[in-house]
C-alpha cells in the first residue's frame, strides 16, 4: 500500500509541472498563443522499480481576452488528478489569476496583479511578481518566451512559477531542435529544460507543431532513476470561450 501511495504522489507532482490551425475560431489564430484545443497524452514511467502507464489531457480554451486551461490525469483506474488555470490575455501574454489543484483535497492560489499579491488556501500570502505563471499556464506561455529568447540570442529563460502552496523561480535552458517520436507522430521539436540541483527533479519539455506551440513531450526525472514521460497521443479542436 505504501508503494502505491508513493507512486500516486509522484505522478501527481510530476504531471503538474503538453498541424495546421483549427477552423472555426472567433478570432484569427495567434502565432504567440495556441488556438483552443485538447491535447491527449500517453504516460509511461517508473517509481520504486514499478513500471506503470496512464493517460492525461491538457485542455486550452481562449478568446481575445480570457483563457481557461486544465491538466488532468488518471492512473490504473485508482487515481485522478486535475489542475486548472484561468486568467486574462492582453497583447498575446497570459496573466494567471486563479490556480486550482484537485486531488484528495482542493487547494487554490489566487493571483492578484493589481494588489501584487498571491493568496493560498493552505499557506500565507506571498508577493506577486510580473510574468508569474502557474503550473498549468506555463505550458502555453513558454512558446512565446522561447521565441523572444531566440530572437534576442538568448538560450535561457527565467520565470516565476506558482503552485497551490507557494512559488519557485524556474531557470530553463533552450536546446537545439531534435527529433521526438510520439504516438501522434514524429516531430522536429525544440527542447527547454529546467535547471535544477543534482538532488532535484528535472523537467524537459519539447515544443513542435503550430509555430512550436504544442508541448509534444513532457519528461520528468529524478536522480534515482524515477521518471514520468508524457507523449502526445492526439488532439482535437475545442470551442473558444464565449
Amino acid at each position: 500500500m505504501q508503494t502505491r501511495r508513493q507512486l500516486i504522489q509522484w505522478v501527481a507532482t510530476a504531471g503538474s509541472l503538453c498541424l495546421s490551425p483549427w477552423a472555426g475560431s472567433q478570432t484569427a489564430p495567434s502565432r504567440a498563443l495556441l488556438d483552443s484545443r485538447r491535447l491527449r497524452y500517453t504516460v509511461s514511467g517508473k517509481k520504486s522499480g514499478i513500471q506503470y502507464s496512464a493517460n492525461a489531457t491538457l485542455d486550452w480554451r481562449r478568446n481575445a481576452t480570457r483563457y481557461e486551461a486544465t491538466w488532468s490525469a488518471s492512473l490504473l483506474f485508482v487515481f485522478k488528478r486535475k489542475q486548472t488555470s484561468s486568467g486574462s490575455i492582453a497583447n498575446e501574454k497570459i496573466t494567471p489569476q486563479r490556480f486550482v489543484d484537485e486531488g484528495k483535497r482542493i487547494r487554490e492560489a489566487s493571483l492578484d496583479p493589481k494588489a501584487q499579491q498571491v493568496r493560498y488556501t493552505e499557506a500565507g500570502p506571498a508577493a506577486w511578481v510580473p510574468g508569474m505563471q502557474d503550473r498549468v499556464s506555463l505550458f502555453f506561455t513558454l512558446p512565446s518566451l522561447i521565441t523572444a529568447a531566440q530572437r534576442e540570442g538568448r538560450t535561457r529563460i527565467d520565470m516565476p512559477v506558482t503552485g497551490a502552496n507557494g512559488r519557485a523561480d524556474w531557470e530553463m535552458d533552450i536546446g537545439k531542435p531534435e527529433t521526438v517520436t510520439t504516438p501522434a507522430g514524429t516531430w522536429l521539436a525544440t527542447p527547454v529544460k529546467r535547471r535544477v540541483a543534482a538532488a532535484d527533479t528535472a523537467a524537459t519539455l519539447w515544443y513542435a507543431g503550430d509555430h512550436n506551440l504544442i508541448p509534444v513531450r513532457i519528461l520528468m526525472t529524478e536522480p534515482d532513476g524515477t521518471f514520468l514521460d508524457q507523449r502526445l497521443d492526439g488532439q482535437m479542436p475545442l470551442p473558444n470561450l464565449p
